[in-house]
């Protein structure tokens, strides 16, 4: 058994990129990891795993419970470093491996994204390091108006996974809400790495996803930020009143026009 573990949380759109998930994890240039599973109601009995050995575990409930019965099962297991994945994503075949050694000296690691298309395509890789440089150093100042940390990109310790949060059904950018609270109440600091990626599937289901925005799809966005940062406030992180207020003031003309950035940070728009 390995110190480290690969995880992730598997639900039936994600089924049809199994494959590449799969694939994406023989890959790695180290193989000292475990990996885990979380499936939302997911059918087991017939994925094709490779002859990987993969612990899956069932959990029911809706994505937010799935996802605090997750964390709660990790921080309560014996495993002291952490590798999250989404299920519709691929990474590079180093991540695992430099993760490892940089949890040697940090809390928290989050890596690039290269956007990926529908078909597994890549067409834009390190978006993040136009604006970022290597081995960036932030803390919870920083994801006051956007995020980069979340369960598909973020390698941390155990140390990190036992601090405590709250969570909310009333949230649609739940890794944003759960980040928040952890970075802020640790006082910890993110790495931020650029020499492993993380290749983010975009397609229509991502709800932060990096692409042209409609006026519908802007206004969801301001909503969902808005009820993030009502979430937060209620919780006694009064620090983020000023920017509730200044997201309540954006007025949505009818002729919008959003031009493509593919260097936005989630929820940046």
């Amino acid at each position: 058994m390995s110190n480290t573990v690969l995880v992730s949380f598997l639900y039936p759109n994600a089924l049809k990129y199994f494959s590449e998930f799969i694939y994406s994890i023989q890959q790695q240039t180290t193989k000292d990891f475990d990996i885990i599973i979380f499936c939302d109601a997911v059918k087991i009995d017939n994925l094709n795993t490779s002859n990987l050995t993969i612990n899956f575990i069932e959990l029911t409930g809706t994505p937010f419970e799935i996802r605090e019965l997750g964390i709660d099962y990790l921080a309560n297991s014996s495993y002291e470093n952490f590798i999250f994945l989404d299920s519709d994503d691929t990474m590079s075949s180093n991540r695992i491996e430099i993760s490892h050694n940089i949890l040697k000296s940090t809390d928290i690691v989050c890596c690039d994204l290269n956007l990926m298309d529908d078909l597994g395509n890549i067409w834009k890789k390190n978006i993040w390091s136009k604006k970022l440089s290597n081995n960036k150093i932030f803390d919870s100042n920083f994801l006051i108006d956007k995020n980069i940390v979340g369960l598909g990109n973020i390698s941390c310790n155990k140390i990190f996974l036992l601090q405590k949060c709250i969570f909310s059904e009333n949230i649609v950018a739940l890794d944003w809400f759960i980040f928040y609270q952890k970075i802020k109440n640790g006082n910890f600091k993110v790495t931020f790495n650029n020499k492993m990626q993380v290749n983010y599937r975009q397609h229509i289901e991502n709800t932060a996803g990096i692409k042209k925005r409609t006026k519908k799809e802007v206004t969801h966005i301001l909503k969902s930020k808005n009820a993030h940062y009502e979430s937060l406030l209620d919780l006694g992180y009064s620090e983020l009143a000023p920017q509730y207020l200044e997201n309540n003031k954006v007025n949505i003309i009818d002729k919008l026009t959003v031009k493509s950035n593919h260097h936005l940070f989630w929820w940046e728009l």
